[in-house]
């Protein structure tokens, strides 16, 4: 509200899924029982999903600009011969590397190009 009130143009964006691959977090969560299952490559997304999804509604509810990060590194997961993995960085497995920046900073400029 603070920023409207500025005249700002908001734009919200999901944070991007991530894989286990950084065996420091896979023993760290694997040590919570319950909390996340490090044998599913997608569980680490369990807390993620319902986030992004928060994002979604309240950029919705507010009328803004939504860049689905998300949804775009699942759907270019889903690609034949394509992996998330390959947008964030090796050994990691929750940042993006220089791919999926790059990804992003296309997503972004052309929101703000369109604005």
């Amino acid at each position: 509200d603070t920023l409207r009130k500025d005249g700002a143009d908001i734009i919200l964006m999901t944070p991007n899924p991530m894989r286990w691959s950084d065996p420091f977090y896979i023993d760290v969560f694997s040590q919570i029982p319950g909390l996340l299952d490090t044998s599913q490559e997608r569980g680490i997304n369990a807390l993620l999903d319902p986030y992004a999804q928060d994002v979604r509604d309240v950029a919705k509810d507010e009328k803004v600009a939504l860049i689905d990060v998300f949804t775009v590194f699942e759907d270019y997961d889903s690609q034949s011969g394509k992996s998330i993995n390959d947008l964030l960085i090796a050994g990691d497995g929750i940042h993006p590397n220089a791919e999926g920046q790059h990804l992003v900073c296309e997503l972004l400029t052309a929101q703000i190009a369109g604005m």
